[in-house]
């Protein structure tokens, strides 16, 4: 039996939250006075870290290695919502990438009558032929699509998106004292979302499991990628949060692409639960395991530190290196296994494999620092480094005046809707900028 579409329902991970809950107990900045820029130091880190884990994509997708491109790309979406928690974007994200999703399924046609009225209009304003097609995926849709090359042409009703409303509303009590985003935000319903795209579009979802991409396919999913990395980095640059906030929507719309194109979307919220699992088994659970964590790295490295109890996790225990802080990993650290996730088999309809409950104590050993992957080793680099300075660094952060410069044929998925294109029998196209 085929599996049902994926845009009817998909296990999404809840990124903001469990990364919230990492940054808490780790002492990484979450903003919670609304919207603002992060200081150019944080930002910094910030790219860096979204730069690392995409060459980690693209590194993996060179080696054909599909459990490290689940891997990285489990990552990416973990930096990914951290940047949104520094930038305080987290409680209005969803908001902002559901006006993203609105913008984007914009661009088919409603109506009969309007599909009709976009082919007028390309053949009268540009002298460009195209002919109407009803979707298959969404009954009462349209597809005008340009001759002779199939290129998706984008509704004469189509209206951009309008973010510096979700973004730049004063905070007001909604912002003020709010719980702990560990104990929840809304998350957007990104997998489910962009499935609905694909589906709408023609967009490649891969139905019969994880499987990696062809080549030209692994290409297109990693340029695009750079693309709106490199749009956070001019909004950054500029110190324009409605940008910023727009690359970091555009940033988590084609990861969820890349998921579905990868063929992980039924398997992702479990790949990213375990990157999650192992990332918090950095902290010790209990003094007895931080005084052996800390006489650890006294005896094979000869490094001194001393033991701080979390702030926010009560019975949890940093181990923090002298004299700067750097919190090291636990001697009871475990990293993520996720083999049994990408390659067990798919089965009729996709299933994920039934969840183990990972337990570093009953299941293997202690894996301690230095007999972690490379992997591993990495991904604890980038989640317990500047952790000392990351409060002080956090303080410093400012609001910045930010001009919304687009107008609509320049906005980040504007543009790119100017020239949709989609996959045909004889070229591919992408979705969102019209590449090949």
């Amino acid at each position: 039996m085929a599996p049902p579409l994926a845009s009817e329902g998909l296990p999404e991970p809840q990124a903001l939250s469990s990364a919230a809950a990492f940054h808490e107990l780790f002492e990484v900045p979450v903003v919670e006075s609304g919207p603002r820029m992060p200081s150019e130091d944080r930002c910094e880190l910030r790219v860096s870290l979204l730069q690392e884990e995409l060459d980690e994509l693209k590194d993996a997708i060179a080696t054909g290695d599909l459990v490290e491109s689940a891997d990285a790309l489990a990552d990416l979406q973990y930096v990914l919502s951290g940047a949104v928690l520094e930038f305080g974007l987290h409680r209005r994200f969803k908001a902002v990438f559901d006006e993203v999703q609105r913008s984007n399924m914009s661009k088919a046609c409603a109506t009969l009558e309007e599909a009709e009225a976009t082919v007028a209009h390309y053949k009268a304003t540009m002298g460009v032929e195209a002919e109407i097609h009803g979707s298959a995926a969404a009954g009462g849709k349209f597809l005008v699509k340009r001759l002779p090359d199939g290129k998706v042409l984008k509704s004469v009703r189509y209206s951009p998106a309008q973010l510096r409303r979700f973004v730049e509303a004063d905070s007001g009590t909604a912002d003020e004292a709010p719980p702990l985003a560990s104990e929840g935000v809304p998350e957007p319903q990104a997998l489910s979302s962009v499935a609905a795209f694909h589906e709408m579009f023609e967009v490649p979802v891969v139905k019969s499991g994880p499987r990696m991409p062809s080549e030209d396919r692994c290409k297109l999913r990693v340029s695009l990628l750079q693309e709106e990395l490199d749009e956070l980095k001019d909004a950054i640059a500029t110190g324009d949060l409605v940008e910023s906030a727009d690359a970091l929507a555009d940033l988590q719309y084609v990861l969820s692409g890349t998921v579905l194109e990868f063929g992980l979307h039924r398997r992702f919220k479990a790949v990213f639960d375990e990157v999650q699992r192992s990332n918090m088994s950095k902290a010790c659970a209990t003094l007895e395991e931080a005084e052996a964590t800390v006489a650890h790295y006294k005896a094979t490295k000869g490094v001194e530190a001393e033991i701080h109890e979390s702030a926010t996790a009560g019975g949890k225990f940093l181990v923090k290196r002298l004299p700067d802080g750097k919190v090291l990993k636990s001697v009871r650290y475990s990293p993520a296994q996720l083999r049994h996730f990408v390659e067990a088999d798919s089965g009729t309809a996709d299933q994920a494999p039934a969840p183990t409950t990972p337990n570093s104590k009953a299941k293997a050993p202690p894996v301690t620092p230095e007999k972690s992957t490379a992997f591993s080793s990495a991904r604890a680099r980038r989640y317990t480094n500047n952790t000392s300075n990351n409060n002080s660094n956090n303080s410093n952060n400012s609001n910045k005046n930010n001009n919304d410069n687009k107008n609509n044929n320049s906005n980040a998925l504007a543009a790119v809707s100017d020239k949709p294109a989609f996959q045909t029998t004889s070229v591919s196209y992408c979705p969102l900028c019209g590449r090949h």
